[in-house]
């Protein structure tokens, strides 16, 4: 019942809408954003109860992946979570002792992650959901190595979940 009531609130500070929920209606406001759009089916996947990065969110620059964080932080009031945003600009000693507290998502750009992965600070063996925020700025920067190299961590259920302006063919090989 409280996981419940907790992506309650989420859906609350997400939607503008009245939906009904048993007896109660729930009048909401609407955030036309699509980070808050996949940071909602994130949180409503995720188990607060396991320890472990189950959620990472890979984005193009610090400044996406920052951004991406203060979202979650913001829809989190609701279930009790750990965001990190892992990304180069910051000491990489500040994101090891980070990443060791165990955070439930982590939002970063693929270097960064790639690097966190190299030195088994981050570990994706719990990891239920990968989102490539901004997917075709990614492959035209040239993280495809990166991205290729972080998808060898991941496990096979993992659901893989692409947002982009446009799709170049580069992202539809990721399927293959």
């Amino acid at each position: 019942m409280g996981m419940v009531r907790g992506v309650m609130g989420v859906v609350r500070r997400v939607w503008g809408i009245s939906i009904g929920v048993g007896r109660r209606r729930l009048r909401i406001r609407i955030i036309k954003d699509k980070t808050a759009t996949y940071a909602v089916g994130t949180l409503a996947k995720l188990d607060p109860t396991i320890n472990r990065c189950q959620s990472l969110i890979l984005a193009p620059t610090r400044e996406l992946a920052n951004q991406i964080e203060k979202v979650v932080i913001a829809l989190r009031d609701y279930i009790n979570i750990k965001v990190h945003a892992c990304a180069g600009g910051t000491a990489a000693g500040d994101n090891i002792c980070i990443l060791s507290a165990r955070v439930h998502i982590v939002a970063g750009t693929p270097g960064r992650v790639g690097d966190m992965i190299n030195r088994r600070a981050l570990c994706l063996d719990n990891i239920q959901q990968l989102f490539l925020d901004e997917a075709d700025e990614m492959f035209s920067r040239g993280f495809r190595d990166e991205i290729y190299n972080i998808f060898k961590y991941l496990p096979e259920t993992v659901q893989v979940c692409l947002f982009s302006a446009t799709i170049l063919l580069e992202v539809m090989e990721l399927h293959a």
